[in-house]
């Protein structure tokens, strides 16, 4: 790790990655320490009010399942599993996932010394009424 201390001038994570992450405030740490200071950091992830959406449908879920701060951690597919042949999905391991609050993960960058200088949300792909990702433009504070 220290080969990297402050050695970046950005960093980019997209593509929904937060929630395999068990320790935000260890990641965000990581990306603090790797970065320069005044370094930028690119946060592109899932909007977390997707937690109460069905990921298939873009409807509620059963009220009484759903549940924005559930702080568990859940068995899922790996990304992409439904995409490959029926007969070789079986021997896909499933991942460990844990679904942040938008606060969890805001007030995890904010402890790791990350400067938030922009915060955007972006509708869904099959609701536009609805969230679907955000975008977090953050600056490595010195």
């Amino acid at each position: 790790m220290s080969a990297y201390g402050e050695y970046f001038d950005c960093a980019y994570a997209e593509g929904g990655i937060l929630h395999y992450f068990h320790d935000l405030d260890k990641f965000f740490s990581v990306l603090h320490r790797i970065l320069k200071p005044n370094g930028i950091l690119v946060l592109c992830d899932f909007h977390p009010f997707a937690k109460i959406l069905s990921a298939n449908t873009g409807e509620n879920k059963d009220t009484a399942e759903a549940d924005y701060f559930d702080g568990g951690v859940w068995r899922g597919d790996v990304a992409f599993k439904q995409y490959f042949p029926e007969n070789e999905r079986g021997s896909f391991p499933d991942v460990m996932v844990r679904r942040y609050t938008l606060s969890e993960i805001i007030n995890a960058m904010i402890q790791a010394g990350l400067n938030i200088r922009e915060f955007n949300e972006h509708p869904g792909w099959a609701n536009k009424k609805r969230p679907g990702e955000f975008t977090i433009i953050a600056v490595s504070g010195l």
